[in-house]
């Protein structure tokens, strides 16, 4: 059976749910944009 929308650690065959963990599991079909930290732009002197 294959798995629609698959995540991360199910590509790598990692054994840990979402609710296991403080952080997202990305979906392997969607395409997340970059951070940048607000605070760390404006403390830049340039």
């Amino acid at each position: 059976m294959e798995i629609i929308r698959s995540r991360l650690v199910d590509y790598y065959n990692i054994p840990i749910t979402q609710e296991e963990i403080y952080f997202a599991i990305p979906f392997l079909d969607e395409d997340n944009p970059l951070y940048l930290d607000p605070f760390l732009l404006w403390k830049s002197p340039s």
